[in-house]
């Protein structure tokens, strides 16, 4: 498996597959010495420019969604053998505006003596198997005389096949679209704390009806193990943002990263929140609004 290493505090990092895990050998730097290791689903996320000082990102937050296993390190020994589960997927969101980003995988964080941090991540994408699959089978919208609805159903592609029907008066538009959202670095003293994307689907006139099949774009790459610092120069987000197969690059001035899009969706599992929303547009009016979460299937 491939292993990328940003820490300075690792020295080699391994990784091999062992029945339903993956077992890992990480080996620290000399004179680092280990407080506690813990295992876990873990989250890591991070915003901000480039401190011109120490070149580390601005804000820097890890914390665990799920504990497996929580233990002191007895010994002075600077190697340390674990496993993680290898079933399961990456998910988070990224976000262009001040380089936002939220990732959760598999992972293990190494509480060092007078030192950041290490985490040790397995990222791995939503595979050919990944299917989208909705809370409703059916949404519906009406106002006055006008009506519509959508049904909703698995495609053999893995996302949804949307079947709209609408008929009627008094509104404008039948508007279907995915909106996710994100805690990334509650920590921070800012309004934002959160990212938000929203995907259009399709736009139908009054009276129209259609088929729509959608499908989530996620960065297709070879899973791989990361070793990063919890105080992480850009270089080391930068490298693993790469590896995970989306453009990524330094802007004109080097003080922060730029994405090739304003939003990547690494997968659609919590804590990314997401919903399809199905809007009857009104003139003048608030719209008349149905909507239901979705989810990949099978992959928590």
């Amino acid at each position: 498996m491939r292993t990328l290493i940003g820490s300075g505090a690792v020295e080699s990092l391994e990784a091999w597959n062992e029945a339903e895990n993956v077992a890992v050998r990480l080996r620290l730097s000399s004179g680092v010495r280990v407080n506690s290791v813990t295992t876990g689903l873990l989250r890591y996320m991070f915003g901000g420019y480039i401190d011109p000082f120490t070149w580390k990102v601005q804000y820097t937050e890890v914390d665990f969604i799920e504990v497996e296993r929580s233990h002191p390190i007895a010994t002075n020994s600077n190697e340390l053998e674990l496993a993680m589960p290898a079933n399961r997927v990456a998910r988070g969101m990224l976000w262009e505006y001040e380089m936002m980003g939220t990732i959760v995988a598999p992972g293990l964080k190494v509480d060092l003596k007078g030192r950041p941090d290490v985490v040790v991540m397995l990222l791995r994408p939503p595979g050919p198997e990944a299917r989208i699959v909705a809370g409703k089978s059916r949404l519906t919208a009406s106002s006055g005389d006008g009506w519509a609805f959508a049904d909703l159903e698995s495609s053999p592609s893995g996302g949804l096949r949307i079947r709209v029907t609408s008929g009627g008066q008094g509104f404008s538009r039948v508007k279907l679209e995915v909106r996710r959202s994100v805690e990334c670095c509650p920590g921070r003293m800012t309004t934002l704390n959160e990212i938000s994307q929203k995907e259009k689907v399709a736009s139908l006139e009054p009276g129209s009806s259609g088929v729509v099949e959608w499908r989530p774009d996620y960065p297709v790459y070879e899973p791989f193990l990361a070793a990063l610092s919890t105080e992480p120069i850009y270089d080391e987000i930068l490298s693993m943002l790469r590896s995970m197969g989306i453009e990524a690059r330094r802007d004109l001035v080097r003080a922060s990263i730029v994405l090739g899009r304003p939003h990547y969706v690494l997968g659609d599992l919590k804590p990314v929140r997401t919903k399809l929303r199905f809007c009857l547009s009104r003139r003048l009016r608030r719209g008349v609004v149905d909507e239901t979460e979705l989810r990949l299937e099978g992959l928590e």
